[in-house]
């Protein structure tokens, strides 16, 4: 019995010293890539809506912003990542 719950707190330990070593690498990733994404559809909207109300300063900061994301997103080759996989068929 003893050998048993030996080896489940093992597994659980090997789980639990993965999810605290990986989990911040895995949530600044998704925080990047998800921002890059929303950056290109979000960003031009809220500037749009900005100029439509003629606050300028707020519209500028965003259209800088914006055209940061884009060239992040083109000189680093970040498409790649948002391709599909080939298809085996």
């Amino acid at each position: 019995m003893n050998a048993k719950g030996h080896s489940d707190w093992n597994g659980c330990w090997s789980l639990l010293w993965r999810a605290f070593v990986f989990f911040p690498y895995i949530l600044v990733v998704s925080i990047v890539l998800c921002a890059l994404w929303m950056s290109r559809w979000f960003l031009p909207c809220c500037a749009a809506a900005l100029f439509y109300i003629r606050d300028w300063t707020f519209a500028s900061l965003i259209c800088v912003a914006w055209l940061l994301a884009l060239w992040t997103y083109r000189h680093f080759n970040l498409a790649r990542f948002f391709e599909p996989p080939p298809s085996l068929l």
